[in-house]
C-alpha cells in the first residue's frame, strides 16, 4: 500500500492543477473563439454561439460541427 499512496497524491494534485488551466483555457478560448465565429460564420445570434462553446470541450470538435 505505501508504494501507491505517494504516487496517487502526487496525481490528484497535478490533475487539480490540470483542471485549473482547462479552465483558464477555456475562458480564453470563449472570448477569442466567439469573436472569430461570429465573424467567419455569420453567427449574430450571440446565445447561440455560447450554447455551441458550451457543448464542445475542445476547439477541433467545435470547429467540426459548426460546419456542419
Amino acid at each position: 500500500m505505501k508504494k501507491y499512496f505517494i504516487p496517487w497524491k502526487r496525481i490528484t494534485r497535478t490533475s487539480y492543477y490540470n483542471k485549473l488551466v482547462i479552465i483558464r483555457l477555456e475562458l480564453y478560448n470563449f472570448i477569442y473563439y466567439t469573436n472569430k465565429y461570429a465573424v467567419k460564420y455569420g453567427i449574430f445570434n450571440k446565445e447561440k454561439l455560447i450554447t455551441l462553446l458550451k457543448k464542445q470541450k475542445n476547439i477541433a470538435s467545435f470547429e467540426k460541427n459548426i460546419k456542419k
